[in-house]
C-alpha cells in the first residue's frame, strides 16, 4: 500500500480509503468488522463514514471495529446531511454543527475525528459560519482537521480567503465524485486545489458500477445500486455513458485484466488524487479492489483509452477560460526584427 499527504494536513493516509456506507445495511455488522480488520491488515490505514450513513449505524460499527486501535488509522465523518425530518437537523449552521459532531462523537465511541467534512453546500449559511465553526471545533480539539465535499471550486477558494482574514484554520481536503468519466471537477476545481495545497479525496471510482461492464442500458445487474437507488441510475445510466466506456471494456479485454481493475489503476495513475473512497459490500469486493489498487500493469496507452472516454462525453467545445493546455496552443509570439 502506498501512502499520501493529506493536503497541508501533514497526515499519511493510504491511497485507498476504506467507504462504509453500506455498513449496517447492506453489509450486517459481523461482516462490516471483518471487513475493516482486513482493510487494517492490508495497509489501509484511511476510514470514511458519515452521520447520514444507514442513519448513524455505519459510525457505530466503525466505533466497535476500531475501540483501541485509533492510534493504527485517519478517521473522517461528515456533518451537513439531514439526520431527521426537522429543519434544524440538516444544513451547516455552526449549531448543528457542534450539535452533530457531539452525536458522532458519542455513536463512534471517540473523543475526536481526524478529518470533519462538510458533505455538501449550505448556500442558506455564510461561509463564515461555517469556518467559525471548524475553527471552534479545532480549538476544542473534536476535531484535527476539516474538508468540504461536493463543494464547488469557487467556494473553496473563498473558504480559504475567509479563513486566512480571519486566523482560522482552512480546509486541507476535497471530497468530490471522479472516475473516467465523470471529471467534472478537471477544469476548475483542480487548479485551485493545487493553488492552495488542498488535498483530493475521490469516490465513485467505479461509477457506482457502470465501468465494471456488468449494466447495460436495457438491464441493471440484480441487486446493484442500479437496480436498488434511483440516484445512481440517474446519475451514470445514460446512453452516452455506455457508448463512451465500450473502447475502455475493450481495452480491459486486451490486457487480461478486469474493467474495475483498469477503472481503479486508471485512478491510481492520477497523482492529483491523493486517496480515492473504495465502497463494497463483501470481502471478496474488498480483496479485488485492493489488488487492483496495488497492481502496476496498466500501460500508457490503456491509460489513454480511459482518458479518451471522457472526451467523448465532454464534447470539443471552446471554455470560457484558458487553461495551461489551450495556453500552450496559443500562436506564439512574432519574432522580433533583426537589427
Amino acid at each position: 500500500m502506498k501512502y499520501r499527504t493529506l493536503g497541508t494536513s501533514g497526515l499519511q493516509v493510504s491511497r485507498v480509503c476504506l467507504g462504509t456506507m453500506t455498513f449496517g445495511g447492506q453489509v450486517d455488522e459481523a461482516a462490516s468488522i471483518k471487513i475493516i480488520e482486513r482493510s487494517l491488515e492490508r495497509g489501509v490505514n484511511f476510514i470514511d463514514t458519515a452521520n447520514i450513513y444507514t442513519r448513524g449505524q455505519s459510525e457505530i460499527i466503525v466505533g466497535k471495529a476500531l475501540a483501541g486501535r485509533w492510534d493504527e488509522v485517519v478517521l473522517a465523518s461528515k456533518c451537513g446531511g439531514a439526520v431527521s425530518s426537522d429543519p434544524d437537523d440538516r444544513g451547516l449552521r455552526k449549531s448543528t454543527i457542534l450539535r452533530h459532531v457531539d452525536q458522532s462523537l458519542q455513536r463512534l465511541g471517540t473523543d475526536h475525528l481526524d478529518i470533519l467534512y462538510m458533505h455538501f453546500p449550505d448556500y442558506d449559511t455564510s461561509l463564515e459560519e461555517m469556518v467559525d465553526a471548524m475553527a471552534t471545533l479545532v480549538q476544542s480539539g473534536k476535531i484535527r482537521y476539516y474538508g468540504i465535499s461536493n463543494f464547488p471550486a469557487w467556494q473553496c477558494a473563498e473558504m480559504v480567503h475567509i479563513a486566512k482574514e480571519a486566523g482560522a484554520p482552512a480546509p486541507v481536503v476535497t471530497q468530490n465524485v471522479y472516475n473516467m468519466i465523470t471529471r467534472g471537477l478537471d477544469d476548475e476545481l483542480l487548479p485551485c486545489i493545487e493553488k492552495f495545497g488542498i488535498g483530493l479525496v475521490v469516490y465513485n471510482p467505479l461509477a457506482g458500477g457502470l465501468l465494471t461492464g456488468k449494466h447495460s442500458p436495457e438491464k441493471y445487474a440484480e441487486g446493484s445500486r442500479f437496480a436498488t437507488d434511483p440516484g445512481y441510475a440517474r446519475r451514470y445510466c445514460k446512453q452516452g455513458n455506455f457508448e463512451a466506456i465500450q473502447s475502455m471494456l475493450g481495452a480491459a479485454k486486451e490486457l487480461g485484466i478486469s474493467p474495475a481493475e483498469l477503472a481503479y489503476q486508471w485512478i491510481m495513475s492520477k497523482d492529483y488524487i491523493t486517496s480515492a473512497i473504495c465502497g463494497v459490500s463483501k470481502m471478496s469486493q474488498l480483496e479485488a479492489n485492493l489488488d487492483s489498487c496495488e497492481a502496476i500493469t496498466v500501460s500508457e496507452d490503456a491509460l489513454a483509452v480511459c482518458d479518451d472516454a471522457w472526451l467523448q462525453i465532454k464534447g470539443d467545445y471552446y471554455n470560457y477560460f484558458h487553461t495551461r493546455e489551450s495556453l500552450a496552443m496559443l500562436p506564439p509570439p512574432p519574432e522580433q526584427p533583426t537589427k
